[in-house]
């Protein structure tokens, strides 16, 4: 995907944020997304975690980071990647919220908005990033 060039996904279901940011950096649609992490064309349930994001990615010929790096700022994360966000207010725990960044518009592409914003526009806490075609080691 080149940078600038990122398509918005809006996600369909409630908790299908990550296959819509798999579609974004894939350039396909929501529904193939979900096809390809699980199976066949699921209606609910659509909650994923970088083990059901990794080898989607893969499949759909994107190469994503080894592992999903911890993070704390925007700024440190220096390559297209999709962003796991963690809560904000209590109870603050493991239910993630996926989205993609790309630091060269610097604009989050958040698929339960109508469009990219501004990463100062994001309320939930960073957790860690899967870097979308960057070298290993960098």
């Amino acid at each position: 995907m080149m940078a600038g060039a990122m398509r918005h996904v809006r996600q369909t279901y409630a908790s299908s944020c990550g296959p819509a940011c798999v579609a974004m950096v894939a350039d396909v649609s929501e529904k193939k997304a979900i096809r390809v992490i699980f199976g066949w064309n699921k209606k609910r349930g659509h909650s994923t975690d970088w083990p059901d994001l990794k080898p989607a990615l893969h499949l759909l010929g994107v190469a994503p980071s080894q592992k999903a790096k911890r993070v704390s700022t925007w700024t440190k994360i220096p390559w297209l990647a999709i962003v796991a966000l963690g809560r904000s207010k209590p109870p603050i725990g493991p239910k993630l919220h996926f989205v993609v960044y790309d630091p060269a518009t610097n604009l989050v592409f958040d698929p339960s908005r109508k469009g990219p914003v501004a990463p100062d526009r994001i309320r939930r806490l960073l957790v860690s990033y899967l870097a979308i075609g960057a070298e290993e080691g960098q």
